[in-house]
């Protein structure tokens, strides 16, 4: 786990932040900016997913940009946050790039 890098380790840290009851329908990584959707059954389950990703270092503070209820009484969310890589992996991939 320590040395997965890039796409693997932001699937990895998403899912580990993930509590029951919520799953995603999409994750789209532009650059450092990760926008999740998905949907969730219960309001804290959200607030916990909320609260472990602003927990974990490798997070910025996730704006929550949409929280509707559906006509199945789940709900769907999507928000914002920055994957925060190590310098590590700053580094390695600098070097992936220039080879």
């Amino acid at each position: 786990k320590e040395n997965q890098k890039g796409p693997v380790r932001i699937l990895d840290e998403v899912s580990r932040a993930m509590p029951d009851l919520l799953w995603l329908t999409s994750l789209n990584l532009s650059g450092t900016h990760l926008t999740l959707s998905g949907m969730v059954l219960d309001e804290n389950a959200f607030a916990n997913y909320v609260d472990n990703l602003n927990a974990s270092p490798f997070f910025g503070e996730p704006t929550v940009v949409t929280l509707q209820r559906s006509r199945d009484n789940a709900f769907s969310f999507r928000l914002e946050c920055d994957f925060i890589y190590s310098p590590a992996e700053i580094a390695s991939t600098n070097t992936e790039e220039e080879g």
